[in-house]
């Protein structure tokens, strides 16, 4: 939306800047989106000082040269021929012309609130904000009222010498003066970069702002589409993870018989297998506290999660390479610091796969997205064990890792312009940095995940030989087995933990959880603590399995999004909070791979499995009774606090 006004009032050449519609009308067409412009009469002239001032910007000058592009800036459609529906989103372009016929346009006005109406995103950038101006909200209140909005800053404006200009009586009053009256006015410096989002409300300050207003719109447009949006969000983020996971399932179970085929001893290859294991970890813990830092350097969230399959990618090839290295403690001293570097990618993909999914959610809908997010993953780690057996009985080790690192490799190029339009609006610099200990109910959330995750990991050591001893089952039959129930259960509980938590909240919802996770625990105690199940035979262990995968689901569908809410209650951004809540989640997952299987392991050696089963599941119901006890505590005494201060 360009400014039809091309003359101050005194006469002199004013209109539409150049850098505020070239800058996000190349980034709408790089993310495939169809572009229309229009003008309040259907005529616009651009500034012709925007174009002396934006000679050294190759974009703008592009744009400007291209007479087809050129051609529709200056005869265009008259806005009051737009109907919303035809649109996904508005941008209205700044410049000093739009003082003099945005606020005042019925036009306008009408097109902004049947956008916001239909759930739909606006914005404008620069003095574009003044548009809204006169715009009422549903309820007849100003729609900037109580909103963080920006525009070209009186600060700017004497920058430019145009403050006595655009203030009255000569002008409507400066965007800071006219919008600062009703909304929460965010200045960033002079002709900084500044973005504000309010809802489906998006404002940028000034020039250098109209590049990253662009992309936080596509973003806003993305949140736009509700449900069906989030959910192939959701799809890509949990198609590239369950590559990644079918790769490294398809290689973990038999990288013992890889070392012992390189004359390594049996101990000694178990060892080895435990000390990638931790390597791995080692990395994942590192790299999950340093993204906060290094996502926004990468480009947002995307750019991550693929910049981490590729990589995991090129280490496939490596790893393909490791029968070059020769046998014995050679070949194990080469392949441990590899999966150290595995796990810093698996950070990479992990954590942008689900800062992704969380920050360019819209709020109704960011529990349904997990769900379907750790649905669509799931399937690579379910089938990855039986297709890497099939690849290594049929080409050996090299081929097998060379196949899985084009399968890695494949998914970027097919998914990367999907992902990079949606990734541009994390910012540049962290926001509050609030420490853990000023925000108390985020950290207890962090605790539950912990807690679950523990409870996932720790049976794993010694649920096949507990099958094998009790009922016979091959280590075949048990893997099948295993698959499919965790298929089903992993499934149905988060779709079931997503239904659930809009009716009875994360918290009730998360302790339903924890009981599931208890009564996976108790199948396998002393007969006497669940006596009628005694006899049942195999159906035990097979529930027992069930309502494990069932009990894990609730906590990974529910407290993410729950953690990032929280994190947005204590004052962060959306875009902080997001990276945050997925960086410690992250790192909860990676603690949890060694807090999990090694007390368990020691509990198993020490005392039968039944009462191992015993000991962490009464373990583990105190520890979540804890921490909901902790967070009810905490959340009752701030809504006292709230309340009093009413």
């Amino acid at each position: 939306m360009l400014t039809s006004v091309d003359r101050f009032p005194d006469g002199s050449a004013t209109g539409w800047y150049l850098p505020e519609a070239a800058h996000p009308y190349t980034k709408f067409k790089a993310a495939g989106l169809d572009v229309e412009f229009a003008s309040i009469t259907g005529t616009a002239t651009c500034d012709p000082n925007s174009v002396d001032a934006s000679k050294e910007d190759a974009e703008s000058m592009a744009f400007w040269e291209d007479a087809a592009i050129k051609a529709q800036t200056v005869s265009n459609k008259k806005l009051a021929d737009c109907k919303e529906g035809d649109y996904d989103a508005i941008y209205f372009a700044g410049g000093f012309g739009t003082m003099w016929d945005f606020p005042e346009s019925e036009a306008a006005n009408k097109i902004i609130t049947e956008t916001l109406a239909a759930k739909k995103p606006v914005a404008a950038v620069c003095h574009g904000p003044i548009v809204f101006a006169n715009v009422k909200d549903e309820n007849g209140l100003p729609l900037l009222e109580g909103k963080e909005c920006t525009g070209f800053t009186n600060a700017e404006e004497q920058a430019v010498e145009k403050y006595d200009v655009v203030s009255k009586p000569s002008g409507p009053g400066s965007c800071e003066d006219v919008l600062g009256a009703v909304g929460k006015f965010k200045d960033a410096g002079v002709f900084q970069p500044n973005v504000c989002v309010a809802g489906m409300v998006l404002t940028g300050q000034n020039p250098p702002s109209a590049g990253p207003l662009a992309d936080a719109l596509i973003v806003a447009m993305e949140k736009s589409e509700g449900l069906i949006g989030a959910l192939k969000i959701a799809a890509i983020a949990g198609t590239l993870l369950s590559i990644m996971d079918l790769n490294d399932m398809m290689v973990f179970p038999y990288l013992a018989a890889f070392f012992m085929e390189r004359d390594v001893s049996k101990a000694a290859a178990q060892g080895a297998v435990g000390s990638c294991f931790l390597s791995l970890s080692i990395g994942m813990i590192g790299f999950s506290m340093m993204m906060p830092k290094i996502m926004p350097k990468i480009g947002g969230p995307s750019r991550t999660l693929l910049c981490g399959i590729l990589m995991f990618g090129v280490l496939r090839f490596l790893t393909a390479a490791l029968p070059l290295v020769g046998t014995g403690a050679a070949v194990v001293f080469v392949t441990v610091p590899i999966f150290f570097l595995q796990g810093c990618v698996y950070a990479f993909s992990e954590i942008g796969a689900l800062t992704w999914t969380l920050y360019a959610t819209p709020a109704g809908h960011k529990t349904a997205a997990m769900a379907a997010l750790t649905a669509a993953r799931m399937m690579g780690g379910m089938f990855g064990a039986p297709v890497g057996g099939i690849l290594f009985d049929l080409m050996g080790w090299a081929p097998t890792n060379i196949v899985g690192g084009l399968l890695l490799i494949a998914p970027v190029f097919a998914f990367h312009k999907d992902a990079a339009p949606r990734i541009e609006g994390m910012e540049e610099e962290s926001g509050s940095g609030k420490p853990l200990t000023q925000m108390p109910k985020f950290a207890l959330v962090l605790a539950i995940s912990l807690i679950a995750l523990i409870a996932t990991y720790a049976p794993v050591p010694y649920f096949q030989p507990f099958f094998k001893e009790e009922y016979g089952l091959s280590k075949s039959a048990y893997g099948l087995i295993f698959m499919f129930i965790m298929l089903f259960a992993f499934g149905g509980g988060s779709a079931l933990g997503a239904t659930l938590v809009g009716t009875l909240g994360e918290v009730k919802t998360t302790s339903i959880g924890a009981g599931f996770l208890f009564l996976s625990y108790a199948m396998f105690g002393p007969s006497t603590l669940l006596p009628f199940l005694k006899g049942t035979g195999l159906w035990e262990g097979i529930a027992s399995i069930f309502f494990l995968g069932l009990g894990a689901s609730f906590p990974t569908v529910v407290c993410p999004p729950w953690a990032l809410q929280i994190a947005q209650g204590y004052g962060m951004s959306e875009e902080e909070a997001a990276v945050k809540t997925a960086s410690y989640t992250i790192l909860m997952m990676a603690i949890s791979m060694t807090a999990g299987p090694v007390p368990a392991s020691a509990l198993a050696g020490l005392v039968s499995i039944p009462w191992a089963s015993t000991i962490m599941g009464v373990s583990i119901a105190l520890l979540f009774g804890l921490c909901m006890l902790a967070f009810v505590t905490i959340q009752t005494k701030e809504a006292a606090k709230v309340q009093e201060m009413v």
